[in-house]
């Protein structure tokens, strides 16, 4: 999840917890620490998602 507003962020951590869903849950702040989750954690661990493929 990409949230700018911590109180927004926290909110949803909150709700998360009181639904006690097991599904793990990121935040970043902006845009571009998203691009950068997505390119360490998802593109690096699950090399069939990368675009570059023929």
């Amino acid at each position: 999840m990409a949230e700018d507003d911590e109180d927004d962020r926290l909110l949803t951590i909150e709700a998360f917890e009181e639904s006690r869903l097991l599904n793990k849950l990121y935040i970043v702040e902006d845009g571009e620490e998203l691009l950068d989750f997505y390119i360490i954690k998802v593109l690096m661990q699950t090399p069939e998602l990368r675009l570059d493929q023929d």
